[in-house]
């Protein structure tokens, strides 16, 4: 795939203004600048990355992409826009989800893109193409542009719908983009919940009305449930959850083995990583401490023993 100066230029402006959104400590409330860029840029640079998949589905034509994405709620209501404004663009897309690798999640937006490792351990929605080339960006349509796109200084409204804004353009595309990554897994799956939430798991979440409902019967077989807890809970208090209970029982009505996991280790080393003085992860860094240092002693022991055997054959001889 050539790139011209043109597309050099724009995949470095995406790569600065992804790096500045991941600095930010602010929620994006404004429209976001260089909208065009950032999406064709994204699309150059996730089609780079992934020789693998664009090897085999083909490569993608990034300005069409951008076309059918901006087409979907250009000069649109922000507030209303189409629920099938977005279908051409996951169309042009879409691509395989490994088996056995997709993950769900819901309030733990740093910890599961870390824990993923862009889509090397799991695959979250953001982690393909379809999610990739718009996660955290902010958009609406506007009819006093030329384009019909709201630019920088416009406030768009986000994607939680609200009683008086239901269909905004991030709503209606982030339903969308999960509905398909949803349909997209296959085999095993995986679920990260926070269990600060309250229930930790609601059928009125984004997992709950648009994810699970959407998930095929027969081509996902089972489901493992990471709950992360900040703090020492007694085991099996969260699993045994009358939420998640509701969840079994909503996973077995689509032949779906599940499984309930409490603070996996794998995850909450990432975790710890961070946070090493939270409640947890205290008892999470002490509980290691005391298993290599059970270890080192084991070592000592056969160490002292070996020394001791070649000793004694020396003697004999």
């Amino acid at each position: 795939m050539k790139i011209n100066r043109m597309w050099l230029h724009m995949l470095l402006v995406a790569l600065i203004a992804n790096f500045v959104e991941s600095t930010s400590c602010s929620l994006a409330i404004h429209a976001t600048s260089d909208l065009r860029q950032r999406v064709i840029g994204r699309c150059l640079e996730f089609q780079a990355n992934q020789p693998d998949v664009f090897c085999q589905e083909n490569s993608r034509n990034c300005s069409f992409i951008w076309e059918t994405f901006s087409r979907g709620f250009a000069r649109s209501d922000p507030c209303h826009v189409n629920g099938s404004a977005f279908h051409d663009y996951i169309a042009a897309t879409n691509h395989s989800v490994t088996e056995n690798k997709a993950i769900f999640w819901e309030g733990v937006y740093g910890l599961v893109h870390r824990y993923s490792n862009r889509g090397t351990t799991k695959v979250t929605l953001e982690d393909t193409m379809p999610g990739y080339l718009i996660d955290s960006l902010s958009f609406c349509g506007n009819n006093n542009t030329s384009d019909g796109l709201a630019g920088e200084n416009t406030t768009c409204p986000s994607y939680r719908p609200t009683e008086n804004c239901p269909f905004s353009a991030e709503t209606v595309f982030w339903t969308t983009a999960s509905v398909n990554f949803a349909r997209s897994a296959v085999g095993h799956i995986f679920v990260m919940l926070n269990a600060s939430q309250e229930p930790i798991y609601h059928k009125s979440s984004y997992f709950g009305t648009y994810e699970l409902p959407n998930l095929t019967r027969g081509k996902v077989t089972k489901a493992t449930v990471y709950i992360v807890s900040a703090t020492r809970v007694s085991k099996g208090s969260l699993c045994g959850s009358d939420s998640m209970m509701e969840l079994k029982n909503q996973m077995a009505d689509k032949d779906i083995v599940f499984e309930c996991q409490e603070n996996p280790r794998e995850v909450m080393f990432i975790y710890c990583a961070e946070y090493p003085s939270t409640d947890v992860c205290t008892s999470v860094l002490t509980s290691s401490k005391s298993r290599l240092s059970h270890y080192h002693d084991l070592y000592l022991a056969a160490l002292l023993l070996f020394t001791f055997l070649i000793y004694f054959v020396i003697l004999r001889e």
